[in-house]
């Protein structure tokens, strides 16, 4: 009878397994020994044992491998990155070697699945990933499944906010932070909460007026009135907001620092806005013609003593130069004949 091979994490390595890193391939070793390929990698790559190459012409040999293995698993023989060997195969239009499993819509009979058994077996039954499974679990805010942990009933809900979390977790058999975590996703308070009651007036704030402004008037934390906004379904009032057409129509108007205060908004975000619709920076005086006296100065100094000589701006200048196609100034080397 053979023996089972060791299957956890804390087995030591032995002589003879260390000798066979980077010899024998890293999913062979590990299902000999019984390891993990994480575990088998993390080894080798510790004692330095062929660790992956700089990018490197690929030869005919490495590519006929491409398709028989997964990427990252031949990437692992290869020395390669999974993304160089992903990119050689769909540059040179090789299939997969386990092909995609093809987009499905979620439907609310998989719904309902979710939170109801481990995430691996859910997709071997529901034939999706384990990524796609995990991803429309915590989009739905549905916890992992723990068959070790009971399910929260009424008669347990009802003692929230009623008596202490650390009393409910000694009479429910569960851990303080189990019963804190229950009584903040049904939006309970503590009981015998030291914070002040929220007032009508003070929920008036909320939406309008900044956190830090609220936390100022009423005396609250922060914590309990991003709590206390988002339970009513509130946004913060400071976080980026879309640009209205009555705002976009004050583009040019007048200056950008202006408009940013007016607006509420930053200086950037309003320089932004206003070069990404076309709209010309605003100019306090009418553009000022040029005379012939400054026009017969162009190119006969630099753009910038030439703007202070006429008072103009350095753009100014040189924008009005370029398009008289008048070269700019350039200064000329006196060589001195000995």
């Amino acid at each position: 009878m053979s023996a089972s091979l060791p299957t956890s994490p804390c087995v030591h390595w032995t002589l003879t397994e260390l000798k066979q890193l980077g010899k024998t391939p890293d999913s062979v070793l590990a299902r000999r020994t019984g390891r993990t390929i994480k575990a088998v990698v993390a080894m080798r790559q510790r004692r330095r044992i062929r660790l992956t190459t700089p990018p490197r012409r690929w030869t005919a040999r490495e590519i006929r491998l491409l398709g028989r293995f997964n990427d990252a698993e031949l990437g692992r023989r290869l020395r390669r990155p999974q993304w160089a060997v992903r990119r050689q195969r769909v540059a040179l239009q090789i299939a997969p070697f386990r092909p995609r499993i093809p987009f499905r819509y979620w439907t609310p009979a998989e719904w309902r699945l979710l939170g109801t058994l481990r995430d691996e077996v859910l997709a071997r039954r529901l034939r999706r990933t384990q990524t796609s499974v995990q991803a429309m679990r915590w989009l739905l805010g549905i916890p992992v499944f723990n068959s070790l942990r009971p399910a929260w009933n009424a008669a347990q809900d009802a003692l929230l906010g009623q008596l202490t979390d650390e009393e409910i977790a000694r009479r429910l058999n569960r851990n303080v932070q189990s019963v804190a975590d229950r009584r903040c996703k049904l939006h309970i308070i503590k009981p015998h909460s030291k914070r002040p009651p929220w007032t009508p007036k003070q929920e008036r704030w909320l939406g309008k007026l900044s956190d830090v402004e609220i936390a100022r008037r009423t005396g609250h934390t922060m914590q309990g009135i991003r709590f206390r906004r988002r339970r009513l379904g509130l946004s913060d009032p400071t976080r980026r907001r879309s640009w209205t057409p009555d705002d976009d129509h004050l583009l040019g108007t007048a200056t950008d620092a202006q408009l940013a205060r007016h607006l509420g908004r930053t200086v950037p975000a309003v320089i932004s806005r206003r070069l990404k619709l076309g709209v010309r920076k605003f100019q306090s005086q009418a553009a000022r013609p040029w005379t012939p006296a400054e026009f017969a100065l162009l190119g006969t100094m630099p753009d910038r003593q030439l703007a202070q000589h006429c008072h103009r701006s350095y753009d100014a200048v040189a924008a009005y130069r370029w398009k008289k196609g008048i070269a700019p100034f350039r200064h000329q080397r006196k060589i001195s004949r000995r």
